[in-house]
């Protein structure tokens, strides 16, 4: 392979290369563990809003047939 200057090769240096592949490969896993963990907290973010959005129509809807209740019953009394 090439060889490494600067502070990369005081970083490897005395490390073996089958040491050095592991921790790529822990590195390679820790991207693809990241990327689940972002898709996963975006859908819980999604359904959230989905569930406070469907809660808050369904909150609406309920006090609004509430409110017609109260009409009609008033109405009947006074007839």
């Amino acid at each position: 392979g090439a060889r490494r200057s600067g502070p990369v090769r005081l970083l490897y240096r005395g490390i073996p290369a089958r040491e050095r592949r592991r921790k790529r490969r822990g590195a390679a896993e820790m991207a693809v563990a990241d990327v689940a963990f972002k898709a996963l907290t975006a859908g819980l973010g999604v359904a959230t809003l989905y569930l406070a959005a469907t809660f808050s129509v369904n909150v609406y809807r309920g006090l609004s047939w509430h409110s017609e209740q109260s009409k009609l019953e008033k109405e009947k009394r006074e007839d």
